[in-house]
């Protein structure tokens, strides 16, 4: 049975773990995205120490590798947040074990709409049965009539 017998699935409930998936997901993403944003400007920094290094002048220069540091603590718990938000389950433990499929509906409801259709099915065929007996009585009436008025006319014809 197809889907399209069902109307649109209910918007769930949103629960407090969904909430925390989401979250954990967020701020993953602005984890990353800021350990990128340092990454490049350590680049950027890097690039100036190499020049005043190389023209002797590194007298006044701080030290890149507390920023290089940082980068690399927020890229890996960022990645780490990113990747508990996603592995977290679609679905709670509730609706699994009350057989929710991810569509928002129940195998009972999924029956009850398979039911519903075998039964829209079945009148249709009924229909279509009375309608097609309904024609070939029609015919045979008019057969018969075409032959009383063909009867008729033999009769009128022989007198």
């Amino acid at each position: 049975m197809s889907n399209s017998s069902l109307p649109a699935a209910p918007k769930g409930r949103t629960t407090p773990m969904k909430l925390l998936k989401l979250l954990l997901i967020l701020v993953g993403l602005a984890a990353i995205g800021v350990g990128i944003y340092f990454l490049v400007r350590t680049t950027w920094d890097m690039r100036q120490v190499m020049g005043y290094v190389n023209a002797n002048k590194s007298n006044e220069i701080a030290s890149p590798m507390p920023l290089i540091y940082i980068t690399s603590a927020l890229a890996a718990v960022g990645g780490l947040v990113l990747g508990a938000g996603l592995a977290m389950p679609r679905r709670t433990a509730k609706a699994i074990s009350e057989g929710v499929a991810l569509d928002g509906y129940t195998e009972a409801t999924r029956a009850k709409a398979a039911e519903k259709e075998r039964e829209q099915q079945i009148r249709d065929a009924e229909k279509r049965e009375r309608a097609l007996a309904k024609e070939i009585e029609q015919d045979r009436a008019r057969e018969e009539r075409e032959a009383q008025r063909a009867r008729e006319e033999a009769e009128r014809s022989s007198e």
